[in-house]
């Protein structure tokens, strides 16, 4: 999937929907959108509109002729362990077609949901993705801690400070340079 999928996924979308539409990028395209770097097909994606039931089969439709695997929710915490917090209030806009606006989350609380699952394929999209937005290595840390305390407890919850160690250990001077100190980022897990 490249760029130009994503985009004529939506604008084919706008041409069969009339309704005011928010979308907010998830997944394969949203990291590909931040980092131009090769994904799946994934197209996962929030959406929030009026008569979705109406919708369904021109999402599946549209991803079919495109050749994309579409994957939407009308609420992105849908099926995950972790609470996204108040991720709508961190969005900015990507692209408009039509009347379907497309935003991106903020580069953190996309996060969210790479570091409850890590892996392989995870990690080097919170890679890329870091590299290139450098959200702030102490407040990433500490949206991970806050939104596993807002979470219902659960195993796979219990496994993120795991996950996140060896994502900082492991990664850190990668993503934020030779300043970066695990021992300061380790105080919120």
């Amino acid at each position: 999937m490249i760029k130009s999928d994503i985009d004529a996924y939506f604008h084919a979308l706008s041409l069969e929907w009339s309704y005011p539409t928010r979308i907010i990028l998830n997944g394969d395209a949203y990291a590909h959108i931040l980092t131009k770097a090769k994904v799946g097909d994934d197209l996962s994606f929030e959406i929030k509109t009026v008569h979705i039931q109406k919708l369904v089969n021109a999402l599946f439709q549209i991803g079919h002729r495109l050749n994309l695997q579409v994957d939407f929710t009308e609420n992105i915490q849908n099926g995950s362990p972790i609470t996204y917090l108040d991720y709508r209030s961190h969005l900015r806009p990507y692209k408009s077609f039509k009347n379907i606006k497309v935003f991106l989350l903020h580069p953190s609380y996309w996060s969210l949901g790479k570091i409850v699952r890590y892996h392989d394929q995870d990690i080097m999209e919170m890679i890329s993705v870091f590299e290139k937005w450098r959200p702030g290595e102490s407040a990433l840390a500490a949206l991970w801690k806050q939104a596993m305390d807002a979470s219902p407890k659960s195993t796979t919850l219990y496994q993120i400070p795991k996950s996140a160690f060896h994502f900082f250990r492991k990664y850190g001077v990668t993503v934020w340079g030779k300043g970066f100190s695990l021992n300061r980022i380790m105080e919120y897990f």
